[in-house]
């Protein structure tokens, strides 16, 4: 008895400390069915209220066209297949490396060397690695399904893409581990007539078992043809058997012990499969890196892919058929022949994709995916190191990234700049009493103001369709008056965040328009689609290729420069190469790039998803457009009619106070008692100078957009490049001050009556008020059902920090635009119309907050819209009738 408890005890123990010994394998293997989980399984409306983290995960769980599935299939396998050998790697040798023997269940799954029955445990042990791909992969289908992926991609795209990649990533490790098995170095005084003696004379499994290679798992050691038995260029005693003395050698002159098997003296021979695992995967993730750029790279793309996959390919195919055997027959050539097909599919199928897939969309479930299996594999790596002697990885990993920052050795190198524009000789800004006037001197009509708040894609998308259904209305006759354009009569726009973004792609269609013409639908559906079309896969490359390989290793900045927002000639950097751009640029490129983009519909182009030519042409047109649409340009009422004056928020990190990228200027001398933080600062009054061009800059529209919706650690803090501000703000999203733009309407508006030059009847405002969320104008907080638990008083504080920032703060604007009418109550009549998306939590159960929005969402937009039909018709009849109105009021 007592026996059998200490066993079971010892038993218990090993398994605690091999899962340690694992965790980095665990992680990657559950990884994507967390994600799946924590996205929810909203299969019903009751069960979709149940999960908040939908809001952030939706988007990036979704992927829409069979390309994407492909993509996701792909990397979802692989992870299991990732996370299969790197515990084999953990196991195999565990017992020499740790003196602690694994746990029984584990060496009957990963280091099996039974010649009898191994081979079925092998075979367990790859259906297990991807037990959770199963589940995703159900997942995938069923959440499609839930948010209508099948309105923009018809049929089973979904059910094929998912097939076809894990197809396409089952037959990529196949070629690794056959060239593993090829390339093997058997022992010096390996017998052929010997038994199988894995681990010995023979490879063991590391990660398809030996007989799906033909390799026998008992009996006679092999025959001539098999892969393991034949003779290679790249085998020989100078391969690993002669780096491996080298190795010992040297371990053994420091002292180091189990970090090379203690018999041979060479690498353990699950680190030997690892070497052409790794290398394939880290070829992959380069080639990968133009193929997927936000922009086309079609020269890069190409020879990223000749260089790090053709050319590793040709020298496998060369070595594999110059490779002999003793069998005179035909055994050796059918395994050169399913080598060979099964490397030109890989790259028969990069090819396709490229040509037909929209790689610029790869889908952000999949760069997640390629971002934790590199994590992974260099964790693995670290641990193969310091797990030995105990020493805790990630506290390892952390301190080598904090001690070059904080002891400054990274020469200061993580700022992250804001793509600037070069600066144009333009009349000077117009003050808000000046826009007034001239709206005044060709409009006896009221003049409209419109907010409108932040909230990631969604706001973006609900701000254009608002705007899109007021020009629609507008531009109708009836028995009240005239068709009109809703633009010319705007005497404001303040947007935040996402609402920001919304107001980009209004802007936009504006400036394609002639004097006193409105959106049609043309230009209103253009405008909608790129409000609403992703750039969240935008951000997600710029953070798997720049920042975070830049985060693990502070020394990469000293040899690649990150973006600098500006060349040395003054010309913005959005016209530039995408290779070695952070995550903000690839943000605000997105912006950019989906004004007028065949993927998202804003092209006016119905040829098809994807023409690599047109998508070219399309990206060496950014510039034209980006000088174009850049603040300098659009300075208000009297330069160009058909632009209003606007700003776009932002919220300064050195002060916390809001900064104005606007098109006019409120003059300080305009507003008594204003003092250093009223009026706001604005970008073109502090960094644009017409008399001194040289120290002057002019700031693209799509990175106005981008530093107003600098969503928390989506996008990076961004200041002024060096030369025009060496000690420059730092700018973060808007919402940190004010989510609803209100305080800069008002501050436009007091300064435009504070000294009239023609005073004149009181001024008649529309306050167009357009909220992402619904109106909290009448309601009261909700009450707690239920006492609070440890965790509930945990996050109270950030709870607290995102009600006072996004909710209460509206509260307070109303509160503030009360005041403003009291005090100037015989200068101003406003009438406020709020459009708040009331049905977004009713019909998809959550507002989205990230940069993509699934099919569902994008509907839900549409279709909350057209409810608020009376609303908008409402805002035609108050500016018809507004002095009516006010009458019978008062």
């Amino acid at each position: 008895m007592a026996r059998w408890v200490s066993c079971t005890l010892s038993e218990i123990g090993s398994i605690v400390r091999y899962l340690y010994f694992l965790r980095f394998s665990l992680a990657l293997w559950v990884f994507a069915w967390l994600l799946t989980i924590l996205n929810g399984a909203p299969w019903s409306d009751a069960q979709a209220a149940h999960y908040p983290l939908r809001q952030l995960l939706s988007g990036i769980v979704t992927p829409e066209y069979e390309a994407q599935y492909l993509t996701v299939a792909f990397f979802v396998v692989s992870a299991g297949f990732v996370a299969l050998v790197s515990a084999r790697l953990v196991v195999i040798n565990g017992n020499e490396r740790f003196q602690a023997k694994p746990p029984i269940m584990l060496r009957l799954l990963l280091a099996n060397d039974a010649s009898s029955f191994g081979w079925i445990w092998e075979s367990v042990a790859v259906l297990l690695s991807q037990a959770p791909t199963v589940l995703v992969f159900n997942y995938l289908i069923r959440n499609g399904d839930y948010e209508h992926v099948y309105e923009v991609s018809p049929g089973n795209q979904s059910v094929w893409g998912i097939l076809w990649g894990a197809l396409l990533a089952i037959a990529f490790w196949w070629v690794i581990n056959a060239a593993f098995y090829a390339t093997y170095e058997l022992r010096s005084d390996a017998d052929p007539s010997k038994t199988v003696q894995l681990g010995k004379n023979a490879a063991r499994t590391i990660l398809f078992p030996r007989w799906c290679f033909g390799l026998t798992p008992a009996g006679n050691l092999f025959s001539p043809c098999t892969l393991e038995g034949i003779t290679m260029p790249l085998k020989g005693a100078r391969s690993l058997k002669t780096y491996s003395r080298l190795g010992k050698t040297f371990l053994s002159v420091i002292g180091f012990e189990g970090y090379l098997a203690r018999a041979e003296g060479r690498l353990y021979e699950a680190h030997a499969f690892s070497i052409p695992a790794v290398a394939g995967s880290i070829f992959l993730y380069l080639t990968m890196c133009p193929l997927t750029a936000p922009v086309p790279a079609i020269s890069w793309a190409w020879s990223f892919f000749v260089v790090f996959m053709v050319l590793p390919a040709l020298i496998l195919l060369w070595a594999f058929w110059w490779s002999k055997s003793k069998d005179p027959g035909y055994g050796l050539l059918k395994w050169k022949i399913g080598f060979t097909i099964g490397i030109v599919g890989i790259l028969g199928s990069i090819v396709d994709l490229y040509q037909i897939g929209d790689p610029e969309r790869f889908p952000s479930f999949a760069l997640v995916l390629i971002m934790v299996i590199a994590a992974c594999w260099t964790l693995s790596v670290v641990a193969f190191a310091a797990d030995r002697y105990r020493v805790p990885v990630l506290t390892v990993i952390l301190l080598m990234m904090a001690i070059p920052r904080l002891a400054g050795w990274d020469g200061g190198k993580e700022e992250h700049y804001l793509s600037t524009a070069p600066p144009q000789p333009n009349a000077q800004l117009k003050s808000p009493q000046q826009i007034l006037d001239s709206l005044r001197g060709h409009s006896a009509f009221p003049v409209l103001i419109v907010t409108a708040t932040g909230g990631g894609l969604h706001a973006s998308a609900w701000t254009a369709s608002v705007l899109s259904k007021l020009e629609q209305t507008f531009n109708s006759t009836d028995d009240l008056g005239a068709a009109t354009p809703f633009h010319e009569h705007i005497l404001l726009v303040s947007t935040v965040s996402g609402g920001s973004v919304g107001l980009l792609t209004y802007i936009d269609q504006l400036a394609q328009l002639q004097a006193g013409q409105s959106l049609d639908a043309v230009h209103s559906t253009r405008m909608m689609n790129a409000a609403q079309c992703s750039s969240l896969e935008a951000a997600a490359w710029g953070l798997v290729y720049f920042d975070l390989p830049k985060a693990f290793l502070p020394v990469i900045p000293y040899f690649i420069k990150p973006s600098t927002g500006m060349d040395a000639d003054g010309v913005n950097d959005l016209d530039k190469s995408p290779l070695l751009k952070d995550r903000t640029w690839a943000l605000r490129k997105g912006f950019a790039r989906n004004l007028h983009n065949m993927y998202c519909g804003s092209d006016g182009n119905t040829s098809g998803r994807n023409d690599l030519v047109a998508d070219t042409s399309m990206t060496a047109n950014i510039l034209a457009d980006e000088q174009k649409l850049s603040l300098a340009n659009l300075l208000g009422p009297g330069i160009d009619p058909r632009i209003p004056a606007f700003t776009m928020n932002t919220t300064t990190v050195e002060g916390g106070t809001r900064f104005l990228l606007a098109n006019y200027q409120v003059p300080r001398s305009s507003i008594s008692g204003a003092n250093e933080s009223y009026p706001a600062q604005s970008f073109l009054d502090k960094y644009r100078s017409p008399s001194n061009p040289g120290f002057s800059i002019d700031l693209p529209l799509a990175t106005a957009a981008q530093l107003s919706a600098t969503f928390p650690y989506v996008s990076s803090a961004s200041r002024i490049p060096d030369p025009a501000d060496p000690n420059g703000l730092h700018f973060v999203d808007g919402g940190y001050y004010d989510n609803d733009g209100t305080a800069s309407a008002i501050e436009f508006l007091r300064s435009a009556l504070e000294k009239p030059a023609n005073p004149g009847p009181p001024l008649r405002v529309i306050w167009v008020e357009i909220r992402n969320s619904g109106n909290p104008l009448n309601d009261l907080p909700t009450e707690s059902s239920a006492a609070w638990n440890l965790l509930r008083q945990l996050m109270g504080p950030l709870v607290t920090f995102w009600s006072a920032g996004h909710e209460s703060v509206t509260e307070r604007n109303r509160v503030g635009l009360d005041l403003f009418e009291k005090a100037y109550v015989d200068k101003v009549h406003i009438e406020r119309l709020v459009f708040a998306d009331n049905n977004a939590s009713d019909k998809v159960k959550t507002d989205p907050l990230n940069w993509s929005l699934t099919p569902l969402q994008r509907s839900e937009v549409h279709t909350s819209a057209e409810a608020l039909g009376a609303n908008f018709q409402a805002a035609r009849n108050w500016f018809f009738e507004f002095d009516k109105k006010w009458a019978a009021e008062h």
